[in-house]
C-alpha cells in the first residue's frame, strides 16, 4: 500500500478520530463512579461462580 494512501485514511479511521476523546476531567470522572456504581460487586460474584463451577453435585 501506499504511504500517501494510508496517511490520507488514517485520518478518517476511527481510532485515529480527535473526536471521540473530546471528554473533560469531570465528564470522565463521572462515567468512572457510574461505572463503578453500576458494576459494584461484579468481581465478587465472577469468584463466585467460578468457585461453583468447580465443585462436583
Amino acid at each position: 500500500m501506499d504511504t500517501k494512501q494510508m496517511s490520507a485514511s488514517a485520518g478518517s479511521d476511527v481510532l485515529h478520530s480527535e473526536h471521540h476523546s473530546a471528554l473533560s476531567a469531570e465528564e470522565i470522572a463521572k462515567a468512572v463512579q457510574r461505572h463503578n456504581r453500576e458494576h459494584k460487586g461484579d468481581a465478587q460474584k465472577a469468584v463466585q461462580q467460578a468457585a461453583t463451577r468447580g465443585k462436583k453435585h
